[in-house]
């Protein structure tokens, strides 16, 4: 008989983190981030991170993963992390764009359009690493989990 077991536990994992989905949706998260990481790399940490959770109940279900496979995921939980930081330095990027160096302190105008952008790679900074960060968390959760029951 086949166990389960693995595939429940992620199963189990996959819905609390859709149910987390729908109270950040509740408290529109989502269109936050949308608004503020004008890279968009939020939204690619989402897809590649749904995709690689696919991936693991496909493996949780079939009941093994070579360890090929497993190192793969593993490099897909780490590369999360990394495309938040990727993100980081293009918010710090768009934030110390040439807004610094044309300012004029005596300018009203020119202050607050400084002050816009650097707001605005500051939001793109913030989103990214949080993406990148949350996702890596829960694949490497996903993950442990199934490397334990197997």
């Amino acid at each position: 008989m086949l166990d389960n077991r693995p595939f429940l536990y992620w199963f189990f994992t996959v819905c609390c983190i859709g149910f987390l989905a729908a109270i950040a949706q509740h408290y529109h998260f989502w269109a936050i981030m949308d608004a503020k990481d004008h890279t968009k790399i939020s939204w690619v940490i989402c897809a590649i991170s749904a995709a690689a959770s696919l991936l693991i109940g496909f493996y949780a279900y079939k009941g093994h993963a070579s360890t090929d496979a497993m190192n793969r995921l593993w490099f897909i939980s780490d590369a999360m992390v990394t495309l938040g930081m990727i993100g980081t330095v293009a918010g710090f990027l768009v934030m110390m764009g040439d807004g610094f160096t044309s300012m004029d302190p005596k300018d009203a105008a020119a202050m607050q359009n400084t002050i816009k952008t650097v707001g605005s790679g500051m939001g793109t900074i913030l989103v990214t690493t949080l993406m990148g960060l949350i996702a890596s968390v829960l694949l490497k959760l996903q993950l442990v989990i199934i490397d334990h029951e197997e």
